[in-house]
């Protein structure tokens, strides 16, 4: 079928599976699959559509918001939404993604195992089982062959299956903790900048809101605390070594206000800039 929404080029297509009453209460089924190919100014807003969408981004990228997240998904990245809930996707640069809406009796069961470990967005280092599977259900609608219902179904399962294998192997306490040091290293060149959740989390590739969990987890801090204190190292260093102004270490450390510098220094120390100084020479 071709889709009539502004914005989607012609030679994109998809498919609604239409499943029996059998097939709901027994099987994984597909609501829509598709294979799209998008125009600048795309734009999707819906505040619920009953099913779980996995997206794959063969080009371009996608702004997708979910939740209170907003993330950016880029190309050979997956997006995996629960559309019950509400949620939009928008870009300013044409794109193009295979997707697949599903549902079924445990569907929320392995969606909530998958991104409760790796989150919505993520990067398979082999997506190709995945993205195969997504194109199979898509070329028996597209070649007409007959549509058999156990069959779509051992497809979706396999594809969670393969899904939740990849999430396990990626969970926080075994495999992130490469990631949490490239970030770290990233803030440690950059804290002065006071980058960004969105600009760290792109380091990483993962979602906004998994990468803070993992960050908390991997070092007990929020980014905005870790960056805080690697500020207030920096500012004590400056404060023992040199015989810069309070105003110039202030700016010096990415602050742009003294008040707010010297405040925050006294909350984290206990003492005042100047105080600390002093101490340090008697």
């Amino acid at each position: 079928m071709k889709s009539l929404e502004p914005r989607v080029l012609p030679k994109s297509e998809y498919y609604i599976h239409y499943a029996s009453q059998t097939g709901k209460d027994a099987f994984f089924y597909p609501v829509h699959v598709g294979h799209f190919y998008y125009e600048a100014g795309y734009s999707q807003s819906r505040s619920s559509f009953d099913s779980f969408l996995l997206m794959y981004i063969l080009e371009g990228e996608v702004v997708v918001e979910y939740g209170t997240e907003t993330v950016t998904v880029r190309k050979g990245q997956f997006v995996f939404l629960d559309c019950y809930k509400p949620h939009a996707y928008y870009s300013d640069q044409d794109y193009e993604s295979l997707w697949i809406h599903f549902d079924g009796q445990n569907s929320r069961h392995f969606f909530e195992m998958i991104t409760g470990n790796i989150g919505n967005v993520f990067i398979m280092d082999d997506p190709i089982p995945v993205i195969n599977r997504i194109s199979r259900i898509f070329e028996v609608y597209h070649q007409g062959q007959p549509i058999r219902e156990v069959w779509l179904s051992r497809q979706i399962y396999d594809m969670l299956c393969d899904l939740c294998l990849y999430s396990t192997t990626q969970a926080p306490n075994q495999t992130h903790s490469p990631v949490i040091e490239t970030v770290t290293a990233y803030i440690n060149e950059h804290f002065k900048e006071d980058p960004s959740i969105e600009t760290l989390a792109a380091q990483t590739n993962l979602s906004s809101y998994y990468f803070i969990r993992i960050f908390r987890k991997e070092t007990g801090m929020t980014p905005h605390e870790y960056i805080i204190n690697l500020k207030m190292d920096f500012a004590k260093y400056l404060l023992k070594k040199t015989n810069l102004s309070i105003k110039d270490i202030c700016y010096e450390c990415g602050f742009r206000n003294v008040s707010v510098f010297c405040a925050a220094f006294r909350k984290m120390t206990g003492q005042t800039p100047t105080a600390f100084r002093k101490k340090d020479e008697e």
